[in-house]
């Protein structure tokens, strides 16, 4: 703005200049055409352009003023500008700051949820499946061979099954054979974590009194159990006589799952 105002003097100045020499330039065409023109006529041209160049000069000192007005009120809205728009940034980064809290504080109470979700549903899906197992029928069987009796010993484990946690319906069956003498029989069913608590028992014959040299019979024992973990059903079997030549040819022991075993003892 500055320059401006001095280029518009300097024009200013550069107009008087020239209108001057212009003035002394009519002069001396008046004087060389019919001599030097009156004292008071010169001063009256020169008053009439010296009047003319202050109009001009208050005209572009208006100007100016005008221009410096402008120009003052474009830097005022400018800087208005200016401030209105870093208001608005710093509230939009507010606002962003706050939706970015928002919505990480939102995520982690949706994960946290589906967290839930998915142990609650576990949980379900565990105790159903539970269900499941409990409720369908489940077998297990074993088998095994030539067991003999010790002579006059205690009881011989003559099979074994093992089971997982549950409740079973159990039977057990053992072929006891003696060929030479007659013999009286006794097979117990018990735990391999309890061997001393029979789970049931029974005693049977092997007699020569149908005309043959000894004789054979089947033992059976049925029973029921809940096994609060996995455990080992045994049979065990004995000649309570002591007498040689006693024997179990094939022991098999079978167990199914039931849903719940009630388990009274009658004296």
């Amino acid at each position: 703005m500055r320059s401006f105002i001095l280029r518009a003097l300097l024009g200013v100045a550069l107009f008087m200049s020239i209108s001057a020499a212009g003035v002394c330039s009519i002069a001396e065409a008046q004087s060389q055409a019919g001599g030097l023109p009156a004292l008071s006529d010169r001063v009256s041209a020169l008053e009439v352009a010296a009047s003319t160049l202050h109009n001009q000069v208050g005209i572009l000192q208006s100007q100016v003023m005008t221009l410096q007005d402008s120009n003052t009120n474009l830097q005022n809205a400018l800087n208005a500008e200016i401030a209105n728009r870093q208001a608005g940034d710093s509230a939009l980064q507010a606002a962003l700051g706050t939706e970015i809290t928002n919505r990480q504080n939102g995520d982690g109470s949706l994960q946290t949820a589906i967290n839930q979700e998915a142990s609650t549903r576990k949980t379900r899906d565990d105790a159903l499946q539970a269900e499941i197992d409990s409720s369908s029928t489940k077998g297990f069987f074993s088998v095994k061979g030539l067991s003999d009796l010790v002579f006059g010993g205690s009881q011989t484990p003559v099979g074994t099954l093992a089971l997982p946690a549950g409740s079973y319906f159990v039977t057990a069956v053992a072929p006891v054979e003696n060929l030479k003498n007659s013999a009286n029989w006794g097979c117990t069913l018990d735990l391999a974590s309890d061997p001393t608590h029979f789970l049931a028992q029974t005693g049977v014959d092997t007699d020569t009194s149908t005309g043959h040299v000894g004789g054979s019979n089947n033992a059976v024992i049925i029973a029921m159990v809940t096994l609060a973990a996995a455990d080992t059903i045994e049979m065990r079997c004995e000649n309570s006589e002591g007498i040689s030549g006693s024997q179990i040819l094939e022991t098999k022991i079978a167990a199914v799952t039931i849903g719940s075993a009630t388990i009274t003892d009658t004296p």
